[in-house]
């Protein structure tokens, strides 16, 4: 699930609560701020900016944005290194192909 860090959990908790109603263009805009923020300010530990890169490779995830899900997950495992980014990154390539997949055989009928 989506995860609060150090960096500033109060916008991290309203990207999750916008998340978590689906609101996902939202919590979009508020973890894209937060991951630029966050690599701006040098007093961010990695791990808090791969925070704010993991929730927005979720969000995008959920929308539907695979492309930009792997790479924010890509880019919060070359931040943080945790290997659950690299789990997440093979769930979003499979959920992308079963999609492919059921519009093919939809298109097929």
């Amino acid at each position: 699930g989506f995860a609060a860090a150090a960096l500033d959990i109060g916008v991290l908790e309203e990207g999750i609560r916008h998340a978590e109603m689906g609101e996902l263009a939202e919590a979009v805009k508020i973890f894209q701020g937060a991951a630029a923020a966050a690599e701006e300010n040098s007093k961010i530990k990695a791990a808090g900016i791969a925070k704010a890169y993991w929730n927005l490779g979720l969000t995008y995830e959920y929308s539907d944005r695979y492309d930009e899900a792997v790479a924010a997950l890509k880019k919060a495992y070359l931040i943080g290194g945790d290997k659950a980014c690299v789990s997440e990154q093979e769930a979003v390539s499979r959920r992308q192909a079963e999609q492919m997949e059921l519009k093919r055989q939809l298109g097929a009928k």
